[in-house]
């Protein structure tokens, strides 16, 4: 398969070719990684695991992703909270006039 990357490694004192393997993979042993062409553009691997290796840029991405679904968590776990409170003070208020009444027809029976 002919790839358009191109490596070379230093053996002795002269730079001998990198062969690509079957998939089109030119390895960097010395550094772990595999590199290829998706779509045009250079990825990089991890070549025990096979995990693609992310770009500065695409760890930003992922990362302002997260950080914007864990605010979303946070802000419906906040409304939530909020509607709790509101029924538990309604429950309390409730109680509290029912006590207050029962009070007020017991001194009235005295």
């Amino acid at each position: 398969m002919t790839t358009p990357l191109k490596g070379f490694r230093l053996q002795g004192k002269k730079y001998q070719p990198i062969v690509t393997d079957s998939a089109g993979v030119l390895e960097c042993q010395e550094l772990g990684i595999g590199l290829s062409l998706t779509d045009g553009q250079l990825v990089m691997h991890d070549i025990q695991t096979g995990d693609v290796l992310r770009t500065g840029q695409e760890a930003a991405i992922e990362m302002a992703h997260e950080a914007e679904n864990q605010r979303k968590v946070a802000e419906a776990a906040t409304a939530e909270a909020a509607k709790q409170r509101d029924a538990a003070e309604s429950r309390a208020d409730s109680e509290s006039k029912a006590r207050r009444a029962a009070e007020d027809e017991l001194a009235s029976l005295r």
